[in-house]
């Protein structure tokens, strides 16, 4: 009955391991903390962002792609030119300047949950993740410990019912099954908190023009002018006046 639902246990990890296994492990899928406003107002700062790697990506698609120096990038794509997509944030008035190719594509978004990129966030950094993992340790030591009373209890209970039958002995299987599942856990948070630094600064060619203007105005002292106010435009005598 126990390798039974050993077995079992390993093939359902197996099938969430498929679906929802990271793209740095091999997987389909790629998780996006949003960190910008540029695809507001429907993802907003915190936001976590699922997508799944696709055959093909068309115009209007929310789609993650691998920037060669920022990194990870959740933006739509607008056009396509040959074999590049043209991407654009929601919120942005301008094109991105790095047009990637299908490979560089991570995937189409798959799931949106608000918020919770907010505290995976707060995960990566070494004292949270640390108390993460003790807490779950105590819970699996708890939960074995009711585990080991409930088996004493019935041992009890079968010694007292009859006399004559055998115990036998517990497998420790479950046991050592709960820790790999435990150690596991612990490494694929490890791979996400260390994998990448929290923060990456770069600068990015924008297209802008930068206007100035210069205004102007003085009073005329002398009667030099017709006005008694020199305006923009109108010559200025420093011996007349300074002011």
């Amino acid at each position: 009955m126990r390798l039974r639902q050993i077995i079992i246990a390993i093939v359902l990890f197996a099938i969430l391991f498929a679906f929802l296994a990271p793209v740095q492990l091999g997987g389909r899928v790629a998780y996006v903390i949003v960190n910008g406003n540029s695809m507001e107002p429907q993802f907003l700062l915190g936001d976590l962002i699922l997508t799944q790697k696709k055959s093909a990506y068309n115009i209007a698609d929310a789609v993650v792609y691998r920037h060669p120096d920022i990194g990870h990038v959740f933006h739509r794509i607008v056009d396509q030119e040959a074999e590049r997509f043209i991407l654009q944030g929601d919120n942005n008035d301008w094109l991105d300047s790095y047009q990637p190719t299908q490979e560089e594509i991570l995937g189409k978004l798959w799931f949106h949950i608000p918020n919770i990129g907010s505290s995976i966030g707060k995960l990566q950094a070494p004292l949270y993740l640390s108390l993460f993992v003790l807490l779950v340790f105590i819970t699996a030591v708890i939960t074995l410990s009711k585990q080991e009373e409930i088996k004493k209890f019935r041992k009890r209970n079968q010694m007292n019912k009859s006399a004559t039958t055998p115990v036998v002995s517990q497998d420790k299987t479950e046991i050592l099954l709960v820790f790999g599942v435990i150690a596991l856990a612990a490494l694929i948070l490890g791979i996400f908190a260390f994998f990448r630094p929290l923060q990456i600064e770069v600068p990015d060619n924008i297209n802008y023009t930068h206007m100035g203007s210069l205004l102007y105005s003085a009073q005329d002292t002398k009667d030099v002018f017709d006005a008694e106010n020199i305006q923009t435009g109108d010559p200025v005598f420093l011996q007349l006046t300074c002011r």
